[in-house]
């Protein structure tokens, strides 16, 4: 089977599975872990959409690659955090391999916590730049979004200030998530910071155009199948920390057995399964 009808069905496999998820998380009752994974699978779900429709047209217009390149690096930067969370969970059970469920739980909803604040005080600098607020209604709409999150923030006076420990870059998350049974790390930052070429306007924007088609292709194609490792591992952080979500099991073997019977082996091995 050639490659573009495998990334085409794998495309299915995402938005068809993610789809059938996301039901199981239309609830209110999120701690850190399942909001994470909400939010995760919602967008895996929403890009993988527009995605399917333009690889569908690639083939005719090699323009496409373009617009997939930026969906595709969204999901990568999401990808690399979900990566470090498999670090964290590996490196914990590997230095203590009698941790206890619940503790190791904890740790990684603070995990969750500071990446979900991210993007609140990203929110919080749009405001500061708004033509249409007065200072003070700056500083009430600020104040209001940091409360969602009020450990991750310095509320004592102003705009809220996102405190020095829930800060992070990405290439710190992958300089920092090196455990040897993450095997897509390296492909997902080469992808995120090949992609972000594109994303970013600059000098190298169009000399991408140049790279043969057949070459960026491939590194869509490849980026597919993270995408799939990607959806595999935000669903079994839900089923392996939350009892609610062992309904989560046959769609997870759905994946698995997508990945058996269309790549290799070492490409998708790595679970996060504790």
């Amino acid at each position: 089977m050639n490659a573009t009808k495998i990334s085409t069905e794998t495309l299915h496999e995402i938005i068809g599975i993610s789809t059938e998820a996301l039901p199981y998380f239309n609830h209110k009752n999120h701690d850190e872990i399942i909001h994470f994974v909400f939010c995760a699978l919602e967008k895996i779900n929403k890009s993988t959409q527009g995605i399917a429709r333009l690889y569908s047209a690639l083939d005719g217009n090699d323009d496409l690659e373009f617009p997939i390149g930026i969906l595709l690096r969204s999901l990568m930067m999401d990808n690399l955090m979900i990566q470090n969370i498999k670090h964290k969970i590996f490196t914990q059970i590997q230095e203590n391999s009698k941790i206890e469920k619940l503790a190791l739980k904890k740790i990684i909803q603070g995990v969750c916590y500071k990446f979900l604040s991210d993007g609140t005080d990203n929110l919080i600098k749009g405001l500061k730049l708004s033509d249409n607020l007065t200072p003070s209604e700056k500083e009430a709409a600020a104040k209001r979004f940091a409360n969602v999150f009020p450990k991750a923030f310095d509320l004592s006076a102003g705009m809220p200030k996102l405190k020095a420990n829930f800060k992070f870059r990405l290439k710190e998350l992958y300089l920092n998530s090196k455990h040897e049974s993450l095997v897509s790390l390296d492909s997902t930052y080469n992808l995120y910071t090949f992609y972000s070429k594109y994303d970013h306007l600059s000098h190298w924007t169009s000399l991408a155009k140049r790279i043969p088609f057949e070459q960026r292709k491939g590194k869509v194609d490849l980026a597919i199948v993270i995408v799939l490792m990607q959806l595999r591992d935000v669903l079994v952080l839900a089923y392996d920390f939350d009892p609610d979500y062992t309904v989560l099991e046959p769609l997870l073997e759905q994946i698995q057995q997508h990945l058996r019977k269309e790549y290799d082996p070492e490409i998708y091995q790595s679970t996060i399964s504790t």
